[in-house]
């Protein structure tokens, strides 16, 4: 290596050198508590590398979608219930809870390549000009979808529109293809699937989520069994996934008397939140049995501690889900959004029934089956050393879900060659 060469290998060397140190300068910690671009120092690694790839990235890069694979993959690292939402999912979400949606109120499912009518909402635009169950349908406007493998979510896109707005929908009944001219408008959805009388003094109400409208509807349900002689209520949150938390806590209201607890939040950034009953409730003094499954979640979870903790009623059927975690909305600007885990619900006796965090989470229910804890109450999984105490002193477990007073097996009748 001549003179000349040494020089410029040193110079690089040197240049180098200087810019190792200045990223070494930007990634270390900052003391400062707070950060003149608005977030926090402790994330200034994942700024500097998006950074990176706008100015250095040798092609072009698509930066929404890059950005949308990386906050699914940060959320997936915290918990299993705090999850980024597509505009689509986001909108489904909200829509199911909503309480209403715009549509022409039907409900269809596609077997093979054409979609069937399963339902026909009472009431609804698709029940005024005479659509029926099994009306198989074959044409939206001038789209055909019956015959071409058209999906499913186009088809309820092509459907659904806006209140007010008119569709023609072309299906066949019996061989004879009939075109309906439907007004969209806004579709009730309701949480409270059924209830009615079982014998003179038992009441029944199954709820199956809780939405914007869950307690005006168990309400109604309530005033029109209690005019028939209810003096006792099955409450059967069987498959009930959960929903809003303030309909949770009006809904527990309803049973409990003035003071007793319904449950408390607490997280890190959330200082304590206790709730308690006011003694108002409709139903405080009726008797009071609970139905719940594996798939009663969140806030059916909440309904069910409440209960079980005060001693105010008996819970029957098998363990529930075990989320015990709150999440909270956080919406942006492109119609996207995520739910992030803000803090987690204790029933009034202490208890968080959050099920650990397994890497096997999502095959929970299967495991259960596989164990023989869908069959055998001594097969379900209790952990003895999260014990709590109710208003009367009984024993009750936290750690995994609401284990019922009562164990019933599952029904296998379904799962039979005869059937």
């Amino acid at each position: 290596m001549n003179r000349r060469e040494g020089i410029i290998t040193a110079l690089l060397g040197v240049v180098i050198g200087i810019l190792c140190t200045v990223l070494v300068l930007q990634l270390a910690p900052s003391t400062k508590q707070g950060s003149s671009h608005g977030y926090s120092p402790q994330w200034s690694k994942l700024n500097l590398v998006l950074k990176a790839l706008d100015d250095n990235y040798v092609d072009s890069v698509d930066a929404p979608a890059l950005s949308e694979t990386a906050i699914k993959a940060i959320l997936g690292e915290l918990d299993p219930h705090s999850v980024y939402l597509s505009r689509e999912a986001l909108s489904a979400s909200e829509t199911e809870l909503a309480g209403n949606f715009d549509g022409i109120g039907i409900q269809f499912n596609v077997p093979n390549d054409t979609a069937i009518v399963l339902e026909v909402i009472p009431g609804g635009p698709a029940e005024k000009v005479g659509m029926r169950q099994g009306d198989r349908l074959i044409k939206v406007d001038s789209v055909v979808i019956a015959g071409v493998r058209f999906p499913q979510d186009s088809m309820v896109a092509h459907i659904k529109g806006p209140s007010g707005t008119k569709v023609q929908v072309l299906a066949l009944r019996d061989g004879e293809e009939i075109l309906f001219d439907i007004i969209r408008g806004k579709i009730p959805v309701h949480s409270v699937d059924s209830y009615f009388m079982v014998d003179d003094s038992t009441g029944y109400i199954r709820l199956s989520k809780f939405a914007m409208t869950t307690f005006e509807e168990v309400f109604a349900a309530s005033v029109m069994l209690a005019a028939e002689g209810m003096t006792r209520l099955i409450f059967d949150l069987r498959d009930n996934t959960g929903g809003y938390f303030n309909q949770a806590l009006l809904v527990s209201n309803l049973f409990l008397g003035k003071g007793d607890g319904i449950v408390y939040l607490e997280g890190l950034h959330r200082k304590r939140e206790s709730y308690n009953a006011d003694g108002t409730g409709l139903l405080k003094d009726i008797g009071l049995q609970v139905l719940i499954n594996e798939n009663s979640a969140s806030s059916s979870e909440i309904v069910a501690g409440a209960i079980q903790d005060n001693d105010r009623g008996v819970v029957l059927g098998r363990r529930s889900y075990g989320k015990g975690l709150v999440q909270e909305p956080v919406y942006f600007t492109d119609g996207t959004g995520m739910r992030i885990t803000i803090s987690r619900f204790h029933t009034p006796s202490g208890r968080c029934i959050q099920k650990p965090y397994t890497d096997d989470y999502g095959y929970d229910i299967y495991k259960r089956y596989y164990t023989g804890e869908m069959f055998d109450k001594d097969s379900m999984k209790v952990d003895t050393e999260n014990s709590y105490f109710t208003k009367a002193g009984r024993t009750v477990y936290g750690g995994g879900g609401i284990i019922p007073d009562v164990f019933v097996p599952v029904d296998t009748t379904s799962t039979t060659q005869f059937y």
